[in-house]
């Protein structure tokens, strides 16, 4: 219960803030430092860019993730973030190489520092999902890995891995007539290939 009234609380606090200055993780006008490894192209004081976390994922009482994405709301541009802070949240530093047009929506780790990012192409927020893997609790991210899943109206749900080896996300096709389905996809192999289950 402490930790889900934690997990509100910093919800709360992280809506609030604005852009976020990650070297202080003081509220600031200083979204530059979170672009400098993006190309938005000129940002300008006209720009309204929107900072959209999907949720928090704390690993252990110092190991923090915030993930999801950042619009640049002016030209439409939007790219993927996962946030990393091994101080409790005093201070943050981007940890995955942004992707274009997506955004991160679950994080799932195991007690051995395995974890995994899955996203998702943000047209309408549905289909093109993908993977990104670590092994050291988050604090570095492989290159994303496509998902094959079936129908281009994937939503994820969740994701869970019981061990380094296998996992399940659960999704809805919210295309399929004459009403939604759901369907879990599975892996044998850490996330490289997934089958319909």
């Amino acid at each position: 219960m402490k930790n889900n009234i934690l997990l509100i609380l910093v919800l709360v606090l992280l809506s609030g803030c604005g852009n976020i200055d990650l070297l202080t993780s003081e509220p600031s006008n200083k979204a530059e430092f979170i672009f400098s490894s993006y190309d938005f192209g000129d940002i300008t004081n006209n720009d309204i860019i929107e900072f959209n976390p999907q949720g928090i994922y704390a690993v252990d009482k110092n190991t923090i993730l915030v993930f999801g994405a950042i619009e640049r709301i002016t030209n439409g541009a939007k790219r993927t973030f996962i946030l990393h802070s091994i101080d409790g949240g005093k201070t943050w530093k981007e940890v995955s190489e942004p992707k274009k047009s997506y955004s991160i929506y679950h994080l799932a780790f195991l007690d051995d520092g395995y974890g995994w990012a899955l996203g998702i192409l943000h047209t309408n927020d549905i289909g093109n999902p993908v993977l990104w893997r670590s092994f050291d609790n988050g604090e570095t991210w492989s290159e994303a890995i496509s998902i094959n899943a079936t129908g281009a109206s994937f939503f994820p749900l969740g994701i869970k891995f019981t061990d380094k080896d296998n996992g399940n996300i659960n999704f809805m096709d919210v295309m399929f007539v004459p009403s939604d389905r759901f369907g879990t996809l599975s892996t044998a192999d850490g996330g490289l290939t997934w089958q319909e289950t």
